[in-house]
């Protein structure tokens, strides 16, 4: 890959990320942000996310 190519990529890669950030509006961002800390805190603890009984409305993980 040329060094042209790979600027290219790396800065449609920053646009990509920049959009895909600002996209969420800032009350769902945080909630957003919120579930990944929790989900970081207890998956090495070895609980599970439970997809079938989860919803929009709550998580289930057991």
């Amino acid at each position: 890959m040329s060094k042209q190519t790979a600027a290219k990529k790396a800065r449609r890669k920053k646009r990509q990320t920049t959009r895909n950030a600002n996209w969420l509006p800032d009350e769902v961002h945080a909630e957003v942000e919120a579930v990944g800390r929790l989900a970081g805190e207890i998956l090495p603890r070895g609980w599970v996310f439970d997809s079938d009984y989860s919803n929009d409305e709550y998580l289930i993980w057991y």
